[in-house]
C-alpha cells in the first residue's frame, strides 16, 4: 500500500508541475498572439547590431505616423515622414500647452464652434478616450512624457470612466488596479496630438524652450508632401522608391527600405499598391459600412472650485462605494447603450482645464444649445434614467453665465472601413505595411482609434527586432499579427452597429449578421454589473491588456447562463 502511495505521488507531482508549465506557456502564447503587451518590452530598446542603413518612409504624420516615426528611429539611420497638411509644420501644432481655439460663428447655428486649421482630421475638436496601453507605450518611448503632459494640462489618473452598460454600472476594478501601471490619460485630441508631435520632434534637453521646439531628432525628417506613386523592384516583391509632391508642387524620388502607410481614412496605400502592381482586384480588400453615428462635443469652462463642489455630490466608486477622488477623475459618467434598445449616449468628462459634455448616437439628433442638450440627456430612460447627480454637476458647470460661452463641435461618422491586407499577403511587397486607420477605421463611439494606431507601431517595432523588411515574410507576418490583435475590434464594433436598423451594412451583408453576438453581449452587460471578476476581465480587455477571449472564461459563461435562465 505504501509503495502504491509513493508511486502515485511520484506520478502526480510531476504531472501537476507539467500542467502548470503548460498553462503558463499557453497564457504566454495567447498574450503574445492577441495583445501587444509582451512587445512593449522592445519599445525604446536599441537595435542589435546598430541601426540599418537606409530610409524608412512614413506616409502621414498624425498619431499613427508619429508613433511609427519614433519607433523606426531605433532601427533606421533616416526616417522620412511625408505629411500633406501644412499646418502641422507650424509652431502652434507643437505648442505646449495647446492654445485654446477661438470661437467661430456658423451661419444657421445657435452656438459657436471652434475655429482651427487641422482640416484633415475631422475629429480634431471631438472628445477622445485613451486606454492604459497607450500610456504604457508613451512612458517607455519618452522618458519625460509625464512632465510634458503636465505642462500641457493633460490629466493622468485611474482609468475609471463611470461606464454604464445598457443600464448596468460596470464594476470598474480601479480600486484594485490603482498603480501607475494602470493609469491612462484624459485629454482633448488637440492637446494630445500637440504633445506627441512635440515629443517626437524633441531631442536632448529642452528645458527653457517655452513650448517651441526647433531642434529635431536628426534621424527623423518631416517633409510637407504627398506620395503620388511607388516604384517596385522588377519582381514586384519590394518597394524600391517613393515619389512624392511637396507643398511647392515639386516632385521628388526617395529610395526606401521600408514604407509605412499611415495616411488614415484616405487609406492611400491600397490605391498606390493597386496602381503599382496594376492589380485592380486589390480594391476588393476594402469593405465599408455606414453606422450613421452622429455626435457632438460641448466644451465649457469650469469654476475654480469645481473639485470642491463636485466632491460634495458624493459620487461613489461602484465597487468600494467610497467617494471617488474628483481631482484625479477624467470621465465622470458614460453611457454605452445596447443598439437594440437606446440609440442615444452621453459622456461627461474633462479635457485640460475645460469640461466636455458629449452627446450622440446612431442616427441621433444633435442638440443646438446647452438647454437642448440637458433636455436630450433627460430623455434617456431606456433602460434607466441618467442619475440626478450628473445634472447637478452640469448645473455647477453652467452657473454664472458659463453656459452662454460654450462651443459645440458636431461630427457625423458615416464610413467605417477595413482593408484585409492579410488575405492577399502573397502579392503585397515585403517592405510595405500599413497601420492605424489606414487598415481599419472603427466607429469612434468607443474611443479606440489612437490606441489602435499605437498597437500597430508596437507590433511593427517588435517585428523589426526579429527581422528586416527584405525578409520574404515581413509584411505577411506583420499583417497577420495585426489582424489577430485587432480583428475582434472590427467584428465587435460592426456587429453592434448592425443592431441598429439605421445602419447601412457592408455590401453583400445584412443587419442580421452578429445577432448571436449581440444577444450574448446584452447578457454580459448584466453580468458586468453584478460579477466583479467578469467586470475586471472586461475592463482589462477594454484597456487592451488582455485578449478579448478572456471574457469566455467558464466562470463568466456560467454567470451568463444563470442570467439567461433565471435573470440573475
Amino acid at each position: 500500500m505504501a509503495a502504491w502511495v509513493w508511486l502515485s505521488a511520484l506520478v502526480a507531482v510531476p504531472l501537476v508541475f507539467l500542467c502548470a508549465l503548460a498553462k503558463r506557456a499557453w497564457r504566454a502564447h495567447v498574450m503574445r498572439t492577441y495583445t501587444a503587451v509582451p512587445d512593449l518590452a522592445f519599445v525604446g530598446k536599441p537595435r542589435a547590431g546598430g541601426r540599418l542603413q537606409g530610409t524608412a518612409v512614413v506616409c502621414g504624420g498624425s498619431f499613427a505616423g508619429l508613433f511609427t516615426a519614433h519607433v523606426l528611429a531605433s532601427h533606421y539611420t533616416r526616417v522620412l515622414v511625408l505629411e500633406p497638411e501644412q499646418w502641422t509644420f507650424t509652431p502652434e501644432a507643437r505648442a505646449i500647452p495647446f492654445p485654446h481655439l477661438p470661437h467661430r460663428d456658423v451661419p444657421g447655428e445657435q452656438t459657436p464652434t471652434m475655429r482651427h486649421s487641422r482640416s484633415r482630421v475631422f475629429q480634431f475638436t471631438a472628445l477622445h478616450a485613451f486606454q492604459v496601453l497607450l500610456l504604457r507605450f508613451l512612458r517607455r518611448a519618452f522618458h519625460n512624457v509625464e512632465e510634458r503632459a503636465a505642462d500641457a494640462g493633460i490629466r493622468i489618473g485611474p482609468a475609471h470612466w463611470g461606464v454604464i452598460l445598457d443600464g448596468n454600472t460596470l464594476l470598474t476594478p480601479t480600486h484594485k488596479y490603482c498603480g501607475e501601471d494602470h493609469e491612462t490619460l484624459f485629454a482633448s485630441r488637440r492637446a494630445m496630438e500637440s504633445l506627441v508631435r512635440a515629443l517626437v520632434a524633441e531631442t536632448g534637453d529642452v528645458e527653457g524652450l517655452d513650448g517651441v521646439y526647433p531642434a529635431h531628432d536628426p534621424t527623423i525628417k518631416f517633409v510637407c508632401g504627398t506620395v503620388t506613386s511607388l516604384g517596385l523592384s522588377p519582381d514586384n516583391k519590394s518597394v524600391r522608391n517613393v515619389t512624392y509632391r511637396d507643398e511647392r508642387g515639386e516632385v521628388s524620388d526617395v529610395e526606401t527600405s521600408l514604407i509605412v502607410d499611415c495616411t488614415g481614412i484616405t487609406q492611400a496605400g491600397l490605391k498606390l499598391l493597386s496602381r503599382a502592381l496594376n492589380d485592380a482586384s486589390l480594391a476588393n480588400l476594402r469593405v465599408e459600412y455606414n453606422p450613421k453615428m452622429y455626435y457632438e462635443s460641448i466644451v465649457i469652462e469650469g469654476p475654480p472650485d469645481f473639485d470642491e463642489r463636485a466632491s460634495k455630490l458624493n459620487i461613489v466608486h461602484p465597487v468600494t462605494h467610497q467617494p471617488i477622488d474628483v481631482s484625479r477623475t477624467g470621465f465622470f459618467y458614460a453611457i454605452t447603450p445596447h443598439p437594440s434598445g437606446e440609440h442615444r449616449a452621453i459622456l461627461l468628462g474633462r479635457e485640460e482645464d475645460r469640461f466636455v459634455f458629449g452627446l450622440g448616437g446612431w442616427d441621433s439628433e444633435l442638440p443646438p444649445t446647452w438647454d437642448d442638450a440637458i433636455y436630450y440627456a433627460r430623455q434617456i430612460t431606456n433602460p434607466c434614467p441618467v442619475p440626478e447627480w450628473v445634472f447637478q454637476m452640469l448645473d455647477i458647470l453652467a452657473a454664472d453665465g458659463r453656459k452662454e460661452r460654450i462651443t459645440i463641435s458636431s461630427h457625423r461618422f458615416t464610413c467605417a472601413s477595413r482593408v484585409f491586407y492579410e488575405s492577399r499577403a502573397d502579392v503585397i511587397p515585403t517592405n510595405f505595411v500599413a497601420l492605424g486607420d489606414s487598415t481599419m477605421r472603427l466607429n469612434p463611439r468607443l474611443g479606440e482609434g489612437t490606441t489602435k494606431a499605437c498597437l500597430g507601431a508596437i507590433t511593427l517595432n517588435a517585428l523589426l527586432h526579429e527581422r528586416t523588411p527584405d525578409h520574404r515574410s515581413f509584411s505577411k507576418t506583420f499583417f497577420q499579427r495585426l489582424a489577430l490583435r485587432t480583428g475582434s475590434l472590427w467584428d465587435a464594433s460592426k456587429w453592434l452597429d448592425y443592431g441598429r436598423d439605421t445602419t447601412v451594412p457592408c455590401e453583400g451583408e445584412s443587419l442580421a449578421e452578429g445577432r448571436q453576438f449581440r444577444a450574448l453581449n446584452r447578457l454580459l452587460y448584466v453580468v458586468f454589473g453584478k460579477n466583479e471578476y467578469a467586470a475586471e476581465t472586461f475592463w482589462l480587455g477594454t484597456q487592451w491588456l488582455v485578449p478579448s477571449t478572456d471574457i469566455l472564461a467558464p466562470s463568466i459563461l456560467w454567470a451568463v447562463l444563470k442570467v439567461a435562465l433565471f435573470g440573475k
